[in-house]
């Protein structure tokens, strides 16, 4: 065996261990430089055919120009893939330690809301009061402080979890304006008790709807966190096709604000 032919055989192993390495950092199978690359490492076995075959100096000078680009250029696809690792990594950690965060805040406001016929009660017991002339006095919400400090990250998170925590927070914003309505002079001395008993009505349907949102993105957290991603998409779809509560932006209940008249 010719020396030219062992040393294109060696630079063939090196490049098809990049190769193979850098498909493990991350890149995966359908990447699109699976193609680029195995036709690079074709037309290196066929340079180095040639130069194991070829007596021309000048030959031998082009193909070996030719694998040493090769090379490099398998070097810099390795190190892609593996700055592509780190990054995928980092990613995952962030989506982890927001997911925790949420995960806990939601929890502790769902525990307030209790379930459906707590709430349902309450709306119960409080209309009689309405239609005899009681003014409810309702409390402001808690704002949500982790959600705030993590809003302009949320975009990293998965489809399967972003889109039921992105609810639940948009109904929390709703239910505080509506809430800011209710302490405000035109609810308390300008609307009528019918207007006030549908108002306070919509405030229970929304905090129902509230609960259905925070529910539904415990769960799709708790699935991503113990079955991963693949998991998590599936059942996220399968639970959105079913129309299940908290899987529906029009969850939310339509306000019905107090007559200007």
């Amino acid at each position: 065996m010719s020396e030219p032919f062992f040393i294109g055989w060696i630079g063939l192993v090196v490049a098809a261990t990049l190769l193979h390495l850098s498909m493990r950092a991350g890149r995966g199978g359908g990447s699109g430089y699976d193609l680029p690359v195995l036709a690079l490492m074709i037309l290196a076995l066929g340079a180095a055919w040639v130069l194991a075959r070829s007596d021309d100096p000048q030959t031998i000078t082009l193909i070996s120009a030719l694998l040493v680009a090769a090379s490099a250029l398998l070097g810099l696809v390795f190190n892609a893939a593996v700055a592509r690792q780190a990054e995928a990594r980092n990613r995952a950690e962030r989506i982890r330690d927001i997911h925790r965060a949420l995960y806990a805040e939601i929890a502790a406001q769902a525990a307030n809301l209790v379930n459906h016929e707590a709430l349902e009660a309450e709306k119960k017991a409080m209309l009689p009061r309405i239609a005899k002339g009681y003014v409810p006095l309702v409390l402001h919400e808690a704002d949500p402080g982790l959600f705030a400090e993590v809003r302009k990250e949320i975009h990293i998170l998965p489809r399967s979890t972003i889109d039921p925590i992105v609810n639940y927070y948009r109904q929390l914003d709703a239910i505080r304006t509506l809430i800011e309505d209710m302490r405000g002079e035109t609810f308390r001395t300008h609307a009528n008790a019918d207007q006030r008993a549908a108002i306070y009505s919509d405030l229970i349907d929304m905090r129902k709807a509230a609960l259905d949102f925070a529910l539904a993105s415990m769960a799709l957290i708790s699935v991503y966190a113990h079955h991963g991603p693949v998991v998590a998409r599936k059942r996220y779809h399968e639970l959105r096709n079913a129309d299940l509560p908290g899987f529906s932006t029009r969850q939310g209940a339509d306000r019905s604000g107090p007559s200007s008249e």
